[in-house]
């Protein structure tokens, strides 16, 4: 797919940016929005992020990583079912039963949700849609945008374009969500505008002033954030969005007040989960015996983030108690000190490239310790591995779990990560029921074939 630079300094490599920004003592998102002539509204809250383009710490026996992967239902009318608890067989597909089972997961959940022929077009044509967004790298909106891009009915809803308005922008990204990339401000927001019957922004800020007073199309605003940033970009935004979608019912609450809001849950891409090596063997590798506990996370390293609740879990248990965490960010420095300070020889730093799915099937449970979330789709994905979830009451979590059915429910606290992961263990069948409940769960409701579907609905009604 194209990658269109409109101006020639947006060239320079993601890393250059960053280290420029770094090296300066600056911010190196402001850095990479001045350079495109405009100013960055996430600067002082998207600080996490920034050594997205840096070389990971790979601890002991490392191979591997993905940043978080990503990266929907309506609070009115397109509501999710309610979870049926204990019931949850009686609905689900078959347990996970080797390679290739997510494929075909995926393709059967695709084919379920077609739409009637001629539903969620516009005059008879596709609904065509651009993306509008601040970055393009591999964390959760982008994985967001091409799980919805890649399982939406091309006959219904067309993706045109995405315009990201600075150049932090991965190409491997580009190739995956296979359609043209501009990187641009207002004349490409604006154009994109023209081009499209709707825009759907997540960022920056200025598209409020870019498309203020001039013919536009419909703008829908995607909250993925509970946090004030993303209240603040949707607020500065105002005036020209006509709809909100909220990724999780967590979120409509803290940011859709004011807006008319709809929850439409993010969804998985059960093919970026396929397993392609034997986990025996991966734990192995990894350096973790066949009696080892395995806590696992996947995600970024960063303040939000709270993984360091999960090293001061693993400390409080005994020594067959291990640790495996898989991504990247500005706190893994610290992090590989407090483990080595707490945990000692008990946990591996590593990265997933394509064997995240066999890196989830590795652990034993997942620990999402996170103190903010939109969503969380490492939570759907690791309940589609079958992993039971330990996590805090954060994003999609007090929606998606029933405590001790499909997962477990913390305070978010080092004692009940590891009062929950002690539980676990020492109940290897309950363990099991409850890996196969989430499962099931998210085979019902996690899909990005689901979420896909969910948006085609929804963007029908916005263009009527």
């Amino acid at each position: 797919m194209s990658l269109e630079y409109p101006y020639e300094a947006a060239r320079r490599p993601i890393r250059s940016i960053i280290d420029t920004g770094l090296a300066e003592g600056g911010d190196p998102y402001r850095a990479a929005a001045e350079q495109a002539g405009g100013t960055s509204p996430l600067s002082a809250t998207s600080r996490s992020l920034h050594d997205a383009a840096q070389e990971p710490y790979c601890g002991p026996d490392a191979r591997s990583f993905s940043a978080e992967p990503y990266a929907g239902s309506d609070a009115r009318s397109f509501a999710a079912e309610p979870y049926a608890g204990l019931n949850v067989r009686s609905f689900a597909a078959e347990p996970y039963a080797g390679l290739g089972t997510a494929r075909g997961a995926a393709s059967a959940a695709r084919d379920s949700a077609e739409p009637t022929p001629g539903q969620g077009t516009r005059g008879g044509r596709p609904i065509r849609v651009a993306f509008v967004c601040s970055f393009l790298y591999g964390a959760g909106i982008e994985n967001w945008m091409v799980g919805l891009r890649q399982y939406s009915d091309p006959a219904a809803v067309q993706f045109v374009r995405c315009v990201v308005t600075t150049s932090l922008v991965d190409e491997r990204i580009v190739r995956r969500l296979g359609i043209p990339v501009t990187v641009g401000q207002a004349e490409a927001v604006r154009a994109a505008a023209v081009d499209a019957d709707v825009l759907i922004v997540s960022g920056p800020a200025q598209v409020g002033d870019w498309l203020a007073d001039r013919p536009r199309c419909r703008v829908v605003f995607v909250a993925h954030g509970d946090g004030h940033w993303t209240r603040d970009i949707l607020n500065c935004c105002r005036g020209v969005v006509d709809e909100v979608v909220a990724v999780s019912r967590r979120v409509q609450e803290a940011v859709g007040s004011g807006f008319r809001t709809t929850v439409i849950h993010n969804g998985i891409d059960p093919a970026h989960l396929v397993v392609t090596e034997d986990p025996a063997l991966v734990r192995r590798r990894l350096g973790f015996g066949p009696d080892d506990f395995v806590l696992g996370y996947v995600g970024r390293f960063s303040p939000e983030k709270n993984v360091g609740a999960l090293v001061d879990a693993v400390e409080r248990l005994p020594e067959g108690f291990k640790l495996l965490l898989v991504g990247f960010g500005p706190e893994r420095a610290e992090l590989m000190d407090r483990a080595n300070r707490r945990i000692p020889g008990r946990y591996t730093f590593t990265e997933a490239h394509q064997d995240l799915g066999a890196l989830y099937h590795a652990m034993d449970a997942f620990g999402l310790p996170s103190l903010s979330e939109g969503y969380g789709l490492v939570l759907m994905e690791a309940m589609f591995c079958g992993r039971p979830v330990i996590s805090g009451p954060v994003g999609f979590a007090p929606e998606a779990l029933q405590d001790r059915v499909n997962g477990m429910v913390v305070d978010g606290t080092p004692e009940g990560f590891a009062g929950a992961a002690r539980l676990l263990r020492d109940h290897p069948e309950w363990r099991k029921g409850v890996g196969q409940e989430a499962r099931a769960f998210a085979l019902r409701y996690g899909l990005a074939a689901r979420m896909a579907e969910k948006y085609r609905r929804f963007l029908s009604t916005v263009v009527r």
